[in-house]
């Protein structure tokens, strides 16, 4: 009987843990967050293509563990931030642009999962998203130790061409 029940709490314990981390098939803002934070470290790679121009990119986790700041193109004249975090009920991102805008986005839980965070445009400042250029939104892909990512640039309220990232981990 001990046995028994030990067994049924173990998997009552799962469950539960697994259901903080989902929302039905989703992904919640917490464990997307924490999944952020496992990227700490600096990322390097190409742009645009596999084999494009060589970029990179430092995740660092800051404010307490409560943010995740994002520097693509560390030290570069063309360095851009976003920074991550839970407002509320949601996690947020906020990409100071180097267009000179700060395009705002949230998780979309919907279509995220642990290896794969979509993030949908939400407005932002200094921008009008029907005329201006901008970041409207993306995805980080995790496979281990490397990242793909893809954020969508529209202009004249279309989607253009993506900003790709193909990156590997070099430090931690």
């Amino acid at each position: 009987m001990l046995r028994r029940t030990a067994g049924f709490l173990s998997v009552l314990v799962f469950g539960v843990s697994l259901g903080a981390a989902f929302a039905g098939d989703g992904l919640r803002p917490q464990a997307a967050l924490e999944r952020l934070k496992s990227l700490a470290g600096r990322w390097e790679g190409h742009i645009g293509t596999a084999d494009g121009p060589a970029g990179a990119v430092e995740y660092r986790v800051t404010a307490g563990g409560n943010t995740v700041m994002e520097i693509l193109f560390p030290g570069d004249e063309h360095e851009m931030v976003s920074m991550y975090y839970i407002d509320g009920a949601e996690l947020v991102a906020k990409h100071y642009c180097a267009m000179g805008n700060q395009p705002e986005m949230k998780l979309d839980e919907a279509s995220s999962t642990e290896n794969e965070l979509h993030f949908v445009f939400t407005g932002g400042t200094n921008l009008d998203p029907a005329t201006d250029p901008h970041v409207h939104g993306g995805t980080i892909v995790i496979k281990g130790d490397r990242l793909e990512n893809v954020w969508d640039v529209f202009a004249m309220g279309k989607k253009g061409d993506p900003n790709r990232f193909f990156l590997t981990r070099v430090s931690q």
